[in-house]
């Protein structure tokens, strides 16, 4: 993992500049005075939706990782999403990397059945060729 991000992250900033301490604040009513100052801090087109739904039901959290291996990215969202996936939480991997490594299976794949397929067709298209050649060869023999 080399960086996570979250709400957390921005409650906690604004904790370590009002008060000094670097961890979040216990009282709701605190974090709900920082998120206010937050979202009314951001420039204009720049809300806090990106880190929260407008209805303030679901947050993102954003992982980046070091992983360069297709397989490896699958069965890393596959643990993520089992993993969130107890009551009353749930996750939805996506962004590029999820994108790409779906996208390189389903490449991988279908450029193995084509390869298999062209060379299925070319086979079947030459045919006709090599028949009549070893039938020329058959009839030079013969004369």
């Amino acid at each position: 993992m080399r960086h996570t991000g979250s709400l957390v992250d921005v409650v906690e900033k604004f904790n370590d500049v009002m008060n000094g301490s670097p961890t979040a604040p216990d009282g709701r009513n605190l974090i709900a005075q920082y998120l206010l100052l937050y979202s009314l801090s951001l420039p204009r087109r720049m809300e806090i939706n990106d880190r929260m739904d407008v209805d303030e039901r679901r947050r993102r959290v954003t992982a980046s990782v070091d992983i360069v291996n297709t397989s490896l990215d699958l069965e890393m969202m596959q643990w993520v999403e089992d993993w969130w996936a107890q009551p009353p939480y749930r996750a939805q991997v996506n962004g590029q990397a999820a994108m790409f490594a779906h996208m390189q299976h389903d490449v991988t794949d279908t450029l193995v059945e084509s390869i298999l397929l062209a060379i299925a067709v070319v086979s079947l298209m030459m045919l006709p060729a090599w028949l009549s050649l070893a039938d020329s060869g058959k009839r030079s023999l013969i004369a």
